[in-house]
């Protein structure tokens, strides 16, 4: 199976970027098309209602998917 990458604009993803959340701690910040956020790191990937949502009470989340650890 081969993977190729486009430079075409994604569907559903307004905005991405990376932020280090503290102490080397990184996510992939994706902002949807609807505002909702999605944000990746090495240990989860969690959907939340808009950026208010994520930035001021990160615990208010709308669903989570653990990432099986690869150590």
């Amino acid at each position: 199976m081969s993977f190729h990458e486009t430079e075409t604009p994604l569907s559903f993803v307004q905005s991405m970027y990376s932020q280090d959340t503290g102490g080397g701690f990184i996510c992939d910040i994706l902002i949807l098309g609807d505002g909702q956020v999605l944000v990746i790191s090495e240990e989860a990937i969690v959907l939340y209602k808009d950026a208010d949502t994520w930035e001021n009470n990160p615990a208010e989340q709308e669903g989570v998917i653990f990432r099986p650890s690869v150590y």
